[in-house]
Order: C-alpha cells, then sequence, then structure tokens
C-alpha cells in the first residue's frame, strides 16, 4: 500500500470515528452509529491479526523469557473479540452496558488516532 493510500485510509477511520461520536451526541440512536463503528473497526484487527496469531503465540511458547507484554497481539484480538460480541449483541436489542460500549469505542479511535499520528506526523510507510 502506497503511503498516500495509507494515509487517506486513515484519514477515513479518524472521521468516521468522529462522526459516530458526533451522531451519538446529538442524536438519540446515535449509538447504533457507535455500535456499527465498533463491528467494523473490531472485524477488522480480527481478520488481520487472528491468522498470525498461531505463529505469534507459539513463537512466544518457544521462549520462556517471555513478559505479559510479548502477548500484546494476543491481548489485542481477545479485547477486540469482546468489543465485537457485545457490539453484536446490542445491535441484535440485547442487553449489553453503554460502559461497553463507549469503552470499546474509545480503544478503537485511540488506535486509530495513534495511526494518524505514525502515518502523518512521523511519515511512517506502513
Amino acid at each position: 500500500m502506497s503511503t498516500d493510500a495509507l494515509q487517506i485510509a486513515v484519514l477515513v477511520a479518524v472521521l468516521l470515528h468522529l462522526g459516530a461520536l458526533i451522531w451519538a451526541v446529538a442524536s438519540v440512536r446515535g449509538r447504533y452509529a457507535v455500535l456499527a463503528i465498533n463491528v467494523l473497526f473490531s472485524a477488522a484487527v480480527l481478520v488481520y491479526w487472528v491468522p498470525r496469531l498461531p505463529g505469534e503465540v507459539s513463537f512466544l511458547l518457544a521462549d520462556r523469557g517471555s513478559e505479559i507484554g510479548d502477548y500484546q497481539i494476543a491481548l489485542l484480538c481477545l479485547i477486540e473479540f469482546g468489543v465485537l460480541v457485545s457490539a453484536v449483541l446490542a445491535l441484535a436489542r440485547r442487553h449489553v452496558p453503554a460502559l461497553l460500549t463507549w469503552l470499546g469505542f474509545a480503544l478503537n479511535f485511540l488506535m486509530t488516532l495513534t495511526f494518524a499520528v505514525l502515518v502523518f506526523a512521523l511519515a511512517i510507510d506502513l
């Protein structure tokens, strides 16, 4: 992926999050935008990382000196799976605490903003 395409993708992701946040604050049914963003971004993270997870875990298990920080990919997948399940349940009109929805949204938004800093301010080509 070229740097320009990556910058456009990250900018769109940031704008989607901002739009969902504004809609959630301005509208009674704005929570659905936040849930949709949670489903979209959690699914994207899982689609990218889950196929790579077995190799990551087997590499870590082979190294007996690994620390909890070494399992950040596995922990990210676990958290994103929780965000995805809670968002799907909320969209299916099951009771899900609003705090869970907003924590998932905040996590995804912070990751998106982090990528924006990496791509724009530091000019890193991922």
